[in-house]
């Protein structure tokens, strides 16, 4: 089999070595092409590795190119390279992302996005993006918005979906607007925004407690920074074909707000779930227990400066 070793820049999929919106002066990763049956094919064995082996042998071109860069421009292995500039400048998508059928719609997202500051008596500046991910029994994606030191802010609380009806071309479930949306997100942001305003008054209280306040109160009023809602359309879910497998993913609407001026991160994190997993018997229990498998792993990644 011929094989060709790739050198060049890699986004870790969540592992935290390149940060969103920053650059490496050197190549930092490897991975290899290989020609089966005349044609070149793109495998990472060491992400391969990483992952457990739980990725499809072979991703397409379009998958790999969210997070692999090669220093040849040839073995992107697409009709149309992607510059460095542009690659620098896209957000982080993973690799196991696009394996289980996720895909990062909005072609606005950048590595760091540069937001209106915050004004007196307006409203919190916000982001919104749209995401397909995988949408079975066990598995979902969840909008967070974390602080310039990598702290949760706010994450969304994922809700259970009845997807069988948006298969379906004769649904009679009524679809949510965007204009619902943007209203339901612009009240939160409000009220957010007003909860700010409240805790920039100034008090008695040392500093440092101010900011341990300030910080319980933003993790209380949490889901007023972020929102998120399945887009229950036609071609709202759909089946997609990975490697020999069939996944299932729907598209979220997601929305972000910041609670003030700084620098914040944006992530969309992928849950795998399987309650029942595992039973477990102990002596003096009247039945097992039931043990539950859970994986997270952030798998789009940008950073969002007002």
């Amino acid at each position: 089999m011929e094989a060709v070793l790739l050198n060049g820049f890699w986004k870790a999929g969540g592992l935290g070595s390149v940060a969103p919106g920053d650059r490496l002066a050197a190549h930092n990763h490897s991975w290899v092409a290989v020609k089966v049956n005349g044609r070149w094919r793109l495998l990472d064995p060491v992400y391969a590795i990483i992952r457990n082996a739980q990725l499809p042998f072979y991703l397409p071109p379009e998958a790999f190119i969210h997070s692999h860069l090669p220093f040849e421009a040839y073995w992107q292995l697409l009709p149309e390279p992607v510059s460095h500039r542009d690659w620098w400048q896209a957000p982080e998508v993973s690799l196991a992302f696009c394996a289980a059928g996720g895909q990062l719609i909005s072609r606005g997202l950048k590595a760091c996005n540069i937001l209106q500051p915050v004004r007196p008596g307006q409203s919190l500046p916000s982001l919104n993006i749209q995401v397909a991910g995988p949408a079975d029994q066990h598995q979902h994606i969840r909008l967070k918005l974390l602080d310039e030191n990598r702290q949760m802010l706010a994450a969304w609380q994922h809700q259970q979906l009845n997807l069988s009806n948006s298969l379906s071309s004769k649904s009679n479930h009524r679809t949510p607007s965007a204009n619902t949306a943007s209203a339901v997100h612009q009240q939160a942001a409000d009220e957010a925004h007003l909860h700010i305003q409240q805790l920039a008054q100034p008090t008695q209280q040392p500093q440092q407690q101010q900011r341990q306040q300030r910080q319980q109160h933003l993790q209380q009023q949490g889901q007023d920074l972020v929102y998120q809602q399945p887009v229950l359309c036609t071609g709202g879910a759909k089946i997609v074909t990975v490697g020999n497998l069939d996944r299932l993913v729907a598209v979220q609407d997601m929305w972000v707000s910041l609670p003030g001026p700084g620098t914040y991160y944006l992530q969309v994190e992928h849950v795998v779930e399987q309650p029942g997993f595992m039973q477990l018997n102990i002596t003096g229990l009247p039945r097992p227990m039931q043990l539950t498998y859970r994986q997270t792993e952030d798998v789009i990644r940008a950073k969002v400066v007002a």
